[in-house]
């Protein structure tokens, strides 16, 4: 009997349209002394294939999620997805790690960019989030990912345009307000389009210069420009900006000679996007530290704040300080810093045991999302001592010698933004002096 209501919960979306057109036909042909007992014999089965619908609703939406994504995390995807990222992106320089390549695009940071950062971001003119019309693709793929929405309308920074310099390095980065949702509706909509064309891959007629008319909300997002102008300026999207960054760190528990380790966390399998990949952490999105129905202007301001944004993510992630993951109290944003964890870090930055760096941008070609990137160089006995806890989010964290981290990295999957990142840390000059970049590069002491 249960294999008979596991095949009704499988195939529940078909049922439903079988019982609803034979009620409709029934309704139709009713005729005679028998149009009354035909016509109640149709609603009832009208009424049963509503009841099968309604009953299996969250089940089906369920198992699409789950469909996608054991799809977005196939082999045989992501090797499609790696050959139509560069065909769309073909005049971008994509990432290469050890002799793979990424669907990601790096652009470097102007060197005038200092902690803590105080003109790294340009002015927010509105607090108020835009208005978003969405279509019923939109709709659709909001509601498969409904149940890992945890907090939809929590207002965060979306990318407006990134000003370069003459050099072509990052010079200013300007933001509006926004929301999750709409980030989802507009950014992550876009790997639901690359995730539809490739279902439909073997029964569509197109080469690499018809792909953006396969892929209209993309195509919208560039708007006719060349790939390198579109992805420093999105239209009618909105992009949340995220911030991320490659910690070093000296250990000095490895006597009698300290070493410089690199924090890697491996993700856990509990998560949705991307289970079981290594990467970087901190990393997260550059969202207020409030909550859904924060909406006052000067509180937006104050989370307008990109080293906040970093920190807060730095003690979530590493030190699992949950506190800070969401506002459950009537604490403001600058409550962040109020945290041991990022207090010890300020002052060990305060006193030069400590610093910062922001390396630049990496682009998710696949989303067109934009991750700030920055380097955490710690040289502090303390620090060394201290208990990486890290977050729900990760399996392991890792502390790794420079020299083996090519190794280490070439047993699993990377995520691409943290590809980029390791790609923007080897040009870094602190860590060229310390002659931990060569390492990096050449995987070797």
């Amino acid at each position: 009997m249960s294999s008979i209501f596991r095949h009704i919960e499988t195939n529940s979306s078909i049922i439903f349209r079988a019982f609803i057109i034979s009620g409709i036909i029934i309704g139709v042909f009713a005729r005679g002394y028998t149009s009354l007992l035909l016509t109640g014999i149709a609603v009832v089965v009208f009424i049963i294939g509503i009841a099968i619908r309604f009953y299996y609703a969250e089940k089906i939406w369920a198992n699409r999620k789950t469909t996608m994504f054991e799809t977005l995390n196939s082999p045989e995807y992501l090797e499609w997805q790696q050959t139509t990222i560069e065909a769309l992106y073909d005049d971008l320089n994509i990432t290469t790690l050890y002799g793979k390549r990424y669907p990601a695009a790096t652009i470097s940071a102007n060197t005038k960019t200092q902690y803590p950062f105080d003109q790294l971001l340009g002015p927010l003119e509105e607090t108020a989030v835009q208005e978003l019309s969405l279509n019923r693709h939109q709709r659709r793929y909001l509601r498969i990912l409904k149940s890992s929405l945890r907090y939809p309308k929590l207002k965060g920074f979306a990318l407006k345009e990134v000003k370069l310099d003459a050099k072509g390095h990052i010079k200013r980065v300007d933001a509006r307000v926004s929301d999750f949702e709409q980030n989802i509706a507009t950014a992550h909509f876009l790997e639901w389009e690359l995730y539809n064309l490739y279902r439909k891959r073997n029964a569509l007629d197109f080469n690499n210069g018809t792909l953006l008319q396969h892929l209209k909300k993309r195509a919208l997002y560039h708007n006719g420009r060349p790939a390198a102008e579109a992805i420093r300026k999105p239209n009618k999207a909105f992009p949340l900006i995220s911030v991320q960054a490659l910690i070093v760190y000296k250990d000095y528990s490895k006597a009698p000679q300290p070493q410089w380790e690199i924090l890697l966390a491996k993700r856990s399998d509990e998560v949705i996007v991307k289970p079981g990949y290594f990467q970087f952490q901190p990393a997260g999105g550059f969202e207020l530290f409030g909550a859904e129905s924060d909406d006052i202007e000067y509180q937006i301001k104050q989370g307008y704040d990109v080293r906040s944004a970093l920190f807060r993510e730095y003690a979530e992630e590493i030190f699992n300080a949950e506190h800070l993951q969401y506002r459950t109290n009537s604490a403001d944003s600058g409550s962040v810093f109020s945290d041991e964890n990022v207090k010890y870090l300020i002052k060990l930055i305060d006193n030069e045991k400590a610093h910062v760096d922001f390396l630049g941008m990496v682009v998710d070609l696949t989303l067109l999302r934009h991750e700030l990137s920055f380097l955490i160089l710690i040289d502090d006995k303390k620090f060394s001592k201290t208990s990486f806890a890290g977050s729900w989010e990760a399996r392991n964290i890792l502390s790794v010698k420079p020299n083996e981290l090519k190794e280490v990295i070439s047993t699993g999957e990377l995520t691409c933004s943290s590809a980029g990142l390791l790609k923007l840390a080897m040009k870094n000059k602190r860590l060229k002096a310390l002659g931990i970049s060569k390492k990096l590069v050449e995987g070797t002491d």
